[in-house]
């Protein structure tokens, strides 16, 4: 999935045209505004606050959340993101050593991507994030 912008560079009066590929990005967790890695998406272009279907569950540890299938919505954050901006996520998420999966989900008709915490091997000590948002969870946890 890429959305194509073109954009121009002036070089001595030289216009050169070049297509960046970009993507849409939900995030629903730490990259979220006024969360800790949400310097990863300082190149990114916020589109606006969104919510899944209700085929989602959220779960944090307390300190991380992660989403998986389930049957609630959750709540987060929409980007237009390129795809240096996805390599360093994946990175961030460790989606190569399978901590999380990039997949597409569909947020209001439109395509996403999301990073899904289907791998966690051990969710029996996280804890369920009531109403899919984990905005208010961290908010109310003591700083420190």
């Amino acid at each position: 999935m890429s959305i194509t912008s073109q954009h121009t560079r002036s070089f001595h009066d030289v216009r050169i045209w070049y297509d960046i590929a970009m993507a849409t990005l939900f995030v629903y967790g730490t990259l979220m505004k006024g969360m800790r890695n949400h310097v990863y998406l300082e190149k990114a272009t916020f589109l606006g606050e969104a919510s899944t279907k209700p085929e989602y569950e959220l779960l944090s540890n307390g300190s991380i959340p992660a989403m998986r299938a389930g049957s609630e919505p959750v709540k987060g954050e929409l980007y237009e993101v390129d795809e240096e901006t996805l390599k360093s996520l994946d990175m961030l998420e460790e989606v190569n050593s399978d901590l999380y999966d990039r997949r597409e989900t569909d947020i209001g008709g439109k395509k996403a991507i999301v990073y899904l915490g289907e791998n966690i091997f051990n969710f029996d000590t996280w804890e369920h994030v009531p109403n899919g948002d984990y905005r208010a969870v961290a908010q109310s946890q003591p700083a420190g």
